[in-house]
């Protein structure tokens, strides 16, 4: 496979693989988080299969968490029904990364939030990155007013499956899937800075 180019330097897959490992790690060192997924095929490799292991395992051993998590795990697909009533299916799709919301018309957190979650979406738009705004215990009429009332383009109704495949996540949550389809990193009873990582870290995960 011949190297990629990034910000006008040549990098090979194991470099690309190596950074993106070493932005996990980073992730689950500056958040508060109690979950991060990680540890990649790749990485389990022997070092006569791949060299530069124990390098990279020394960078990554730099941002070590006590939050951080050593497995991978399949970022959930799910049937929803949109605000319309339309039923569709969710199912993670290579190269994009998924921003989850978990949010409620009730939840006094998700109304002062919701602006700056759309800003943030906004701002990724065409940058492969997609939001969902998934309401957790709401009627559609109820989900559709806080819908209009905040200008979010839409949202999806929860059902049983999709709470139990997220356990059913305190509100507001923001549930991260990676371009690989695995389950990336959460933010529990979302906050303002927690905003700000994320923005931080799409910004760097949309360069790869």
């Amino acid at each position: 496979m011949s190297p990629k180019t990034l910000a006008g330097v040549s990098v090979s897959k194991s470099q690309l693989l190596a950074a993106s490992f070493v932005i996990r790690m980073a992730i689950g060192a500056a958040s508060s988080c109690s979950y991060v997924a990680l540890a990649k095929d790749e990485l389990a490799l022997s070092p006569e299969k791949w060299p530069q292991e124990r390098m990279h395992r020394e960078a990554a051993s730099l941002f070590y968490s006590p939050f951080y998590v050593h497995r991978w795990i399949a970022y959930p697909s799910f049937v929803s029904t949109d605000l319309d009533g339309t039923k569709l299916r969710r199912q993670s799709q290579p190269g994009i990364t998924y921003v989850d919301l978990f949010l409620a018309s009730w939840c006094i957190p998700c109304q002062r939030l919701a602006s700056k979650v759309l800003a943030l979406h906004k701002k990724y738009i065409g940058r492969r990155v997609r939001f969902a705004y998934i309401f957790a215990h709401d009627l559609r009429l109820e989900a559709r007013s806080f819908a209009i009332a905040h200008k979010l383009p839409g949202g999806l109704l929860a059902n049983h499956e999709i709470l139990k495949a997220f356990h059913n996540p305190p509100l507001p949550s923001i549930y991260i899937g990676d371009k690989d389809g695995f389950l990336l990193h959460r933010y529990e009873r979302l906050k303002n800075e927690d905003i700000e990582h994320l923005d931080r870290f799409l910004d760097l995960a949309t360069q790869f």
